[in-house]
Order: C-alpha cells, then sequence, then structure tokens
C-alpha cells in the first residue's frame, strides 16, 4: 500500500500539512500491523531538496517511516521521494515501479533524473573554511526552551562566545522575582539559579512565558518594543516534548502534542524572522529516527519537519543530536541500550558544542551528530549509517598504538589524529546529504 503525502491547501499552514501526512501514515499502519503479506511505502515530493515551503509538508514522514522501520520491519519498506517539481513522467514512473517490485529496504529513496539513490551517513570532509559560533555584543540572542537544562547550558556557551544580551523563552516562565528567595519546587530553583548564574557574568536576561507556535503571541512578546532590549541576531530552537509511543499507540493527539513545539514552534520563527533577519537559527533536531528508535515515531517525525526547514532556509543548522550525557530529555538506561546496539552512543555537552562549531565553519543545513563505538558480533547498523567506519577500541582514555613520548610534532599530530578521528561527531554534509546509488 502506498500512503502519498498531502498537499498544502491554499493559505494552509505547512505544519498542518506535515502532521496531516504523518497522521494519515500511522494511521494506516495501525491499520495494517498484524496482516501477513500487508506493505507499506510512503511516498513524498520535493523533500530532499526542499526547494519550496510545500516541499516541507512530506518531511514529517521521513522521520515517522524510520522509526516504523525500527518497530515494524516486516510491514515498512520505506519512503520513497519523487521531483518536486512538473508531472511524473514514463522514466519516472518506471523507475518508481522497480523500486515498488523490489527489496532495497532502504530508509529512503529519491528518484531523481530516471534513477534511484539511497541516503548515507558519512565523515564531515568538507573543509573547514568558515567562522565559528560567535554572537555580537550588541544583538539579541532568543532561545526557545531556554529554562530546560539544555537551554541553560546553550545560553552559558553563547555568553562564552560574546553573546550580552539573552532572551530565554519557556512555556512556564519564571515566577516574579520577588518570589525568587522561596521558590516553589526544586524544578523552579534550578531554573532560577542558571539565570542568575549567567547575570553574574554580566549578562542582560529576558525570561518569557511563551508558547513559541501561538504566531500571535510570539510577535507581541519577541518585538523589540516588548522586550526593551536590540533586535534578535541569532535563535536557538531547542523547545519541544517527548512522549515515547510505539507506533500502534500513536494517535492524532499525541502526534500534534510532539508536533506542536518543534515543528509549529520553528514554523512561527520561520515566518516572525524570515531569512536574512538575523546571523543564524540552530535548531535542535536529533539523530535517533536515523537509528530507527522504537517509540520515537512522533518525535522522529517532528525533528524530520526541522531538517527539511533547514535545508529551505540559507541561514539555518538543524543538528541532529544523539544524547548528551546527563542532559536532554532522551537520557536514560533504554535509549543508551538501543544506541550502543546500532554502534553508537552518547556525547559530552563539550563534543556537541564542538561540533556546532564545526557546523557554522562548513556550512549550513543538517548535520547528524553522533559518535560510533564498535558493533558486538551478530549487530548491524541500519542502512544509512552502514557506511560508518569504527576505530580501533581503547583502554578507557587511552590511545591505542603506544606512547606519545618521544615523537616529533609531525608524527605527534598523525597520532592524535589517528585516535581522535574514530571518536569524533558524525555529519551529513549539507542538503542534498550524500546519496549513493541504490538500484533494484
Amino acid at each position: 500500500m502506498l500512503v502519498v503525502a498531502a498537499v498544502p491547501k491554499p493559505g494552509e499552514p505547512v505544519p498542518d500539512v506535515a502532521a496531516r501526512s504523518a497522521a494519515l501514515l500511522i494511521g494506516t499502519a495501525r491499520q495494517l500491523i498484524g496482516q501477513p503479506g500487508a506493505r507499506l511505502w510512503g511516498i513524498t515530493a520535493g523533500v530532499r531538496e526542499s526547494t519550496d515551503e510545500a516541499h516541507l509538508a512530506g518531511s514529517a514522514m521521513w522521520g515517522l517511516g524510520r522509526v516504523l522501520a525500527g518497530e515494524q520491519d516486516d510491514l515498512w519498506c520505506g519512503t520513497i521521494d519523487l521531483p518536486g517539481e512538473g508531472l511524473p513522467g514514463a522514466d519516472l514512473a518506471a523507475v518508481l515501479l522497480d523500486v515498488l517490485r523490489s527489496d532495497v529496504r532502504e530508509d529512503v529513496v529519491a528518484i531523481r533524473d530516471g534513477a534511484a539513490f539511497a541516503s548515507r551517513l558519512r565523515r564531515a570532509e568538507s573543509p573547514a573554511t568558515g567562522d565559528p559560533v560567535s554572537c555580537r555584543p550588541d544583538g539579541t540572542y532568543l532561545i526557545t526552551g531556554g529554562l530546560g537544562r539544555l537551554g541553560l547550558e546553550v545560553a552559558a556557551w553563547l555568553a562564552g562566545r560574546g553573546a550580552r544580551r539573552l532572551i530565554l523563552a519557556g512555556r512556564q516562565g519564571l515566577p516574579p522575582r520577588s518570589a525568587w528567595a522561596d521558590p516553589a519546587d526544586p524544578e523552579t530553583r534550578r531554573r532560577i539559579d542558571g539565570v542568575r548564574a549567567l547575570e553574574a557574568r554580566g549578562m542582560t536576561v529576558r525570561v518569557i512565558g511563551l508558547d513559541v507556535a501561538d504566531a500571535g503571541a510570539a510577535a507581541r512578546e519577541l518585538s523589540p518594543d516588548a522586550t526593551g532590549l536590540p533586535p534578535i541576531a541569532g535563535v536557538v530552537h531547542a523547545a519541544g516534548v517527548l512522549e515515547d509511543r510505539l507506533a500502534t499507540d500513536v494517535d492524532e493527539k499525541s502526534l500534534r502534542t510532539v508536533l506542536r513545539p518543534k515543528a509549529d514552534g520553528a514554523w512561527v520563527l520561520h515566518r516572525l524572522f524570515p531569512p536574512g533577519s538575523f546571523d543564524f537559527m540552530v535548531l535542535f533536531s536529533s539523530c535517533g529516527q536515523l537509528l530507527g528508535l522504537p517509540g520515537q515515531a512522533t518525535y522522529g517525525a517532528a525533528n524530520t519537519f526541522l531538517d527539511a526547514l533547514a535545508a529551505h532556509r540559507p541561514d539555518t543548522t538543524s543538528l541532529g543530536l544523539t544524547s548528551w550525557r546527563g542532559y536532554g530529555m532522551a537520557v536514560n538506561e533504554a535509549t543508551d541500550r538501543w544506541l550502543r546496539s546500532q554502534g553508537v552512543t552518547d556525547i559530552s555537552a563539550a563534543g556537541a558544542f564542538s561540533a556546532w562549531d564545526r557546523a557554522a565553519r562548513t556550512g549550513t543545513g543538517y548535520v547528524a551528530v553522533l559518535r560510533t563505538v564498535p558493533l558486538t558480533e551478530g549487530q548491524e547498523r541500519g542502512p544509512l549509517l552502514r557506511d560508518l567506519a569504527t576505530g580501533p577500541e581503547t583502554d578507557g582514555n587511552r590511545p591505542s598504538g603506544g606512547s606519545f613520548t618521544g615523537l616529533s610534532r609531525e608524527e605527534l599530530g598523525n597520532r592524535v589524529l589517528r585516535w581522535c578521528a574514530p571518536r569524533s561527531p558524525m555529519r551529513c554534509g549539507s542538503p542534498p546529504p550524500p546519496w549513493t546509488s541504490a538500484g533494484p
């Protein structure tokens, strides 16, 4: 069976269309689960390049499908992305039929110029010729989800990169400052302490209680008149909720709950600050859907919308992050076990920021950030990660291959590179990502 992504109606917000497409896909999957011989494909158009806003409408199906592959591999066949422009011709139809008749078992197959292609994750090889992340002291920087542990960590890092004025936006905000001495609960205390730590560094911090998916409220609350600060010079969109459910338990309500802060929120920011409005926009995505992480169908759908938006905007980077050690919403033993079963593990905060810096220096678009570890006997990575090499195991933090003592400068540099490269973050090239032939 084929599920085709919806096409936006005149005036219909693109995230609503993305949610409608994802709901149709998950609803169809639920009906087919358990039926002998049932096979399900998703069909999108133009998501690979995301040239036009309308192309983003099918993006949520990519992440949802990748998680279905991890949960229902006997049912799910993959997503086929057709060209975004023009009517299908005979050549395209012939290739499409060949793919449908085959058993390629790829995450996403893109049909372009009469051929079928599959994506692969590769090590970053683009030269880092640009500038690292920096902030202007006369600008204001917005962090959505800014009062979460991750948001406050980002705020502190931006302060170290020159930021002097921050807006931390969160759905709950903070109580009046007069009540900060005796907060009602430990979580509020943690947020207050985080803001005070930033202020102690000389930062001007505005905390705003805001549902960033509310376009009217965002326009009012984020204007320079409302904040009393200079115009926003950069945005980090880290807002999100995680509601783990297997595909059999996902309904349209749970899908919308997870899509709203991430996808709808990113869309509001996109419309409020068109390309060219500021220096950068960074979207916090995830690599969970790349691994088919069970239970993250809704989260994967929301994150691939961010990834497509980053492909659409020339000033935007979507960081597909693995688990941050000790931070974020996916920190638990079950997630760690699944990551290791795919030959992947978590990253430190320092590693995540280092990857962000490298992404800034090599260009915008989608970037997958993860760390590989050796697979055990019988384990196999999914198609998207299959080409990733893993370096030799070492005893903890010590490099294999002998001592560094007595090495020349050149030998020392080569040894360090051989040791660090297998542990460095990975990235997908700027969109379109690396695609290799995936003929029948």
